[in-house]
């Protein structure tokens, strides 16, 4: 028998929750957390753990994440959708492939790996990449360092494991091209498997029911834009969605032609019964986003990323007050504690302040994003935003608690369900 390096993994997971080995984790009922999340009058915050449960060893976005993530309990977690060069779906952050795996094996003669710190090696697109190499990538334990075990998973091979896993997660697709969603749609559409495997109590999961499309609101202004996505694909309308407004909106719809609020109105309509709830990057209170926060208030549920630093969670090794050059201005240097790769480059690193910006007369005179007392609020009838989506969700899952709005709620219902830690070893003998 061979035993595969996964079983490292395993061993650390033992060490990390030992207790599950004869205790099953919570297994919550994902119809249950989204009809939750999507109830304005409900005050039940949810938190959504950005690409997994990772950390170095446990690589973002990989099956360890979110095996990771299902026995801490969480309820939900966001995970990142792009496109291979051949239309092939995948769960990936950054744009470029080089911070994150081990690409540079395919390099060219004479090109380097990829130094985020420099921005200089291999890094091509992802876009640029056929799948036939990119499901061969190995994931890194953290940017710079050796390869796990762990590959880049298609959508497909991530529901696949979900199911064989007897996971019970809400899953938040971030969409990160709208090419992807067609292809998605149908994916989800011909997967008719019950991921209750019989134990649902005469009910079926789907993957559709379980899943919500989270995308920058320029892939669909308006409500009808999706709706059209479903009826071009002869696919019944409409799957779980949740569009995201960020300072820049007011900018590209008006270059557009589009009222922006027009385009908010449309979503959160009585007649759009999928809406998971509306994503709006305010930044600051009053800022940019403000009236638009202020105008879907009471009608739909808000969300917000919780934006920490992931430089120091990725490389715990750097010193906090280390210096880390601006991405944005040479000239310029990042503290440590308040550095954020770029998604987009895989570069380290800017600071949230390095992306304040303006509108006419309105303004982001700071992001607090980061600060999930900010999130929170202070109102005790209701948080400010009730979903919040982190790569730090413990900090922000205390303080929702610790205000008095319950994060393990009776609300989210539970359903029975094997162990999947157990499920999970019998991956590591191959």
């Amino acid at each position: 028998m061979k035993i595969s390096t996964r079983i490292l993994s395993v061993i650390l997971l033992l060490g990390y929750h030992s207790s599950l080995l004869c205790a099953s984790p919570v297994k919550y009922d994902p119809p249950h957390v989204i009809d939750t999340m999507r109830d304005a009058s409900q005050t039940t915050p949810v938190v959504a753990i950005h690409r997994g449960s990772w950390e170095p060893g446990f690589p973002e976005n990989s099956e360890v994440a979110f095996i990771r993530a299902n026995i801490n309990g969480s309820a939900v977690i966001e995970t990142d959708v792009r496109l291979t060069n051949d239309q092939v779906p995948v769960l990936f952050h950054d744009a470029g492939l080089g911070r994150l795996t081990n690409i540079y094996s395919y390099a060219p003669s004479g090109e380097q790996p990829f130094n985020p710190f420099t921005g200089e090696g291999y890094n091509p697109k992802i876009t640029e990449v056929k799948y036939d190499i990119v499901s061969k990538l190995f994931l890194l334990h953290h940017p710079g360092d050796l390869p796990t075990a762990y590959h880049i998973l298609s959508v497909k091979e991530f529901y696949d494991f979900y199911y064989n896993n007897y996971l019970n997660l809400t899953v938040f697709l971030e969409i990160k091209d709208p090419k992807s969603v067609p292809l998605l749609i149908n994916m989800l559409n011909a997967d008719t498997r019950d991921y209750y495997h019989g134990q649902g109590n005469g009910r079926e999961l789907h993957a559709s029911d379980f899943t919500i499309f989270k995308f920058n609101i320029n892939y669909f202004p308006f409500y009808s834009d999706w709706q059209k996505v479903f009826s071009e694909q002869q696919v019944p309308c409409c799957y779980n969605a949740m569009p995201s407004y960020k300072s820049n909106t007011y900018s590209d719809f008006s270059k557009r032609g589009i009222d922006i609020t027009q385009s908010l109105d449309s979503w959160i309509s009585s007649e759009n019964k999928k809406l998971a709830g509306v994503e709006i990057g305010l930044k600051t209170k009053g800022g940019i986003l403000q009236d638009l926060y202020d105008r879907a208030s009471g009608k739909a549920v808000t969300g917000i990323f919780n934006a920490v630093p992931d430089l120091p969670l990725a490389n715990p090794s750097i010193q906090p007050w280390a210096a880390m050059q601006d991405v944005y201005d040479d000239s310029i240097y990042v503290k440590a504690s308040y550095a954020i790769y770029d998604g987009t480059t895989g570069r380290c690193c800017y600071r949230l302040a390095d992306l304040l910006s303006t509108w006419e007369n309105k303004k982001d005179s700071k992001d607090e994003r980061g600060n999930p007392s900010y999130i929170v609020g202070d109102n005790p009838q209701m948080p400010t935003f009730r979903i919040a989506t982190s790569d730090k969700p413990d900090s922000m899952m205390n303080e929702f608690n610790a205000k008095g709005f319950k994060t393990d709620s009776d609300y989210f219902d539970a359903v029975p369900g094997l162990n999947v830690l157990p499920v999970y070893l019998s991956t590591v003998f191959q």
